[in-house]
């Protein structure tokens, strides 16, 4: 057994005579097994702000099957590292070269980043028309604490061909340690501009629709792939009214130019309105009185019931190239209050080719209108039912007043068993949606029974014509409900109505009489009788009365002379002499009045009568008339 190492191993032949010799050879016993290194360290990492640190680790240990073994290092603990990475070698060798190693990495990182002393500016540049340029630029001065010359580079750098746009340059500085810096500027390239050649004109067409065709335009100026949009293509279908074609380009650097042009398609028929009827007709209370074309779609009171709230839809429009806009141009909107009065609202409705047609809605916004009772006998007899009736409004309350309340909530109100104390007037008025209308009233009256008074006093000439004379004047009676009727007839009498009537009179003077009998239309057994009496005298002054009494017993207390009721003669005269020739009485004119008449007195003095007897008188009825001469007695 050999040992590692070298063995001689040496061999002796001797003969018998003592002779010898030698030979030798040398074992050499090697072994390859490498030591091992153990504990080798792990990668450090250093901190510093000063450009070097020192690092400081255990070695390794190293052990072999053969020892000794001999243990080599490129750097001790405790040793200065610079910054930057440096890698730590360990090496054990044993006697017959066989080795291993082991390495770790001692980095030493700088914490202080590099910095730059400016940034270029951004910069702008024409391309000469080219789609690019090379441009140049002075990269930027840095400074690093651990570096005297860091690294400066750009993306791209300067002198590189820089395209139409805008490029961002990314300027960099980077120390060892990877502290970096950056700074960034523009760099804008002025090149060629987009736009388009050979631009379609306008086209025009007449009716509802129309194809168009047109050659698209060509882009120029482009210098980067590009993309060319439309928002109508060649061939499209148009509607009437005006169409504008655009064309866009826009290329990937974000520039874009456009170009168009317009399609006209016109025709000229108005659009209809469907316009409603006018007026629409509303009152405070949210009622609808009057709208034909159903217009309105809500109508709301208001707590002041001084208007209403009204909704209505736009009115509908046709024509014959699609449905045309509608809007509202003038007045309220929907929704909105309508105060009391008249509103005009106006509409326009407009088609595609810009045809329009107006529609003018009149609303009127009233009051409540008094309830106007209807009475079911406008004079009533007594006993009878009465029946005061006013219109039926849905949800309304009403309220009466009278002579004997309270009243019921109801339209009609039923006053029963007539007699005077339930007469006079009645008072109605309904709450409607919060709103009263105005106070109505009715008059509930109960026949009267009329008195005819007998009349006198009318006079014709004989052979004249009393025309539409009444014989109601000194009546009592109601004067809408009466009736008159003749029970006496008179020939020559014509009864008018309403108790007027004309005479027809005959030649001879004289008093002739009719009977009529006043009653209450409504109650026919209400009735009064009375007599007329009419004078019938010549209107010629060819009759005086030759008598008269005037004893005040009212009748024939004066002299009357019948031609002067005609009033034909205003310029008479008349002077009356006694027996002896004595002038007792003249007037210039005489008047037939009883106040004013000669009642047999001297010179007409009250209470200076001349005696009974015969008298003389001369009249003139009128100054161009022959006068007249007669005589009159005087028969109290």
């Amino acid at each position: 057994m050999f040992q590692t190492g070298l063995t001689t191993v040496l061999y002796t032949a001797q003969d018998s005579t003592g002779n010898s010799m030698t030979c030798s050879f040398v074992v050499t016993v090697q072994e390859d097994v490498p030591p091992v290194l153990l504990n080798c360290p792990a990668n450090i990492t250093l901190l510093t702000d000063t450009c070097t640190a020192l690092a400081t680790w255990t070695p390794p240990v190293a052990t072999d099957n053969c020892e000794p073994v001999v243990i080599t290092s490129s750097h001790l603990p405790g040793t200065v590292f610079p910054e930057t990475t440096t890698i730590v070698t360990y090496t054990a060798t044993d006697t017959w070269g066989n080795s291993t190693t082991c390495s770790f990495l001692v980095t030493v990182v700088d914490i202080v980043a590099p910095a730059f002393s400016g940034c270029p500016a951004d910069t702008v540049v024409s391309s000469g028309g080219a789609c690019s340029i090379a441009v140049d630029w002075q990269l930027p001065v840095a400074t690093d604490n651990c570096t005297t010359d860091p690294l400066v580079y750009a993306i791209p750098m300067p002198g590189d061909q820089y395209p139409v746009g805008y490029t961002n340059v990314l300027v960099l500085v980077e120390d060892p340690s990877g502290n970096k810096d950056t700074c960034v500027f523009k760099v804008t390239v002025i090149g060629p501009p987009l736009g388009f050649v050979d631009a379609p004109l306008d086209q025009s067409f007449v009716g509802c629709s129309a194809v168009a065709i047109w050659d698209p335009p060509a882009p120029t100026g482009v210098c980067a792939p590009v993309v060319v949009e439309s928002n109508y293509q060649p061939g499209d279908t148009f509607p009437v009214g005006t169409t504008v074609v655009i064309y866009t380009v826009t290329d990937t650097l974000g520039y874009s130019a456009t170009v168009s042009f317009t399609i006209f398609v016109t025709e000229s028929f108005l659009p209809v309105f469907d316009c409603p009827a006018s007026p629409v007709l509303v009152d405070i209370s949210g009622a609808v009185l009057t709208d034909v074309g159903q217009f309105i779609l809500d109508a709301s009171a208001v707590s002041t019931c001084d208007g209403v709230e009204l909704e209505f839809d736009l009115p509908t429009a046709t024509d014959n190239c699609g449905t045309p806009l509608v809007e509202q141009v003038a007045g309220q909107t929907t929704g909105q209050f309508f105060a009391l009065g008249t509103h005009i609202l106006e509409f326009k409705t407009t088609d595609a080719a810009g045809n329009t047609a107006l529609c003018s809605v009149e609303i009127h916004v009233s009051p409540l209108n008094p309830l106007e009772p209807q009475i079911s006998d406008k004079i009533g007899c007594a006993g009878d039912d009465i029946i005061l009736s006013t219109p039926v409004i849905p949800g309304a309350t009403y309220i009466w007043t009278g002579p004997k309340p309270p009243y019921p909530n109801a339209n009609n109100l039923i006053i029963e068993n007539l007699s005077p104390a339930l007469t006079g007037i009645y008072t109605v008025q309904a709450l409607v949606s919060g709103c009263y209308t105005p106070l109505d009233s009715a008059l509930v009256r109960q026949a009267k029974l009329p008195e005819a008074v007998d009349d006198l006093d009318f006079e014709v000439e004989t052979g004249g014509l009393l025309e539409n004379f009444s014989v109601l004047t000194n009546d009592t009676y109601e004067a809408d409900d009466f009736t008159v009727t003749v029970t006496g007839p008179l020939s020559g009498l014509v009864d008018l109505g309403a108790g007027n009537f004309t005479y027809q009179a005959g030649p001879n003077n004289g008093r002739v009489n009719f009977i009529y009998k006043l009653c209450s239309e409504a109650c026919p057994d209400l009735c009064s009788e009375a007599v007329v009496t009419i004078t019938v005298r010549e209107t010629f002054c060819s009759y005086i009365p030759n008598i008269i009494t005037p004893n005040d017993d009212g009748i024939n207390d004066y002299l009357e002379i019948p031609c002067l009721n005609s009033d034909l003669y205003p310029n008479n005269a008349l002077i009356i002499y006694n027996q002896w020739g004595d002038k007792v009485y003249e007037a210039s004119p005489y008047d037939n009045s009883p106040d004013k008449a000669w009642r047999g007195t001297l010179k007409g003095r009250a209470g200076q009568n001349v005696p009974d007897g015969t008298y003389f008188y001369h009249f003139r009825p009128d100054p161009d008339k022959r006068a007249i001469s007669g005589f009159v007695e005087i028969f109290r």
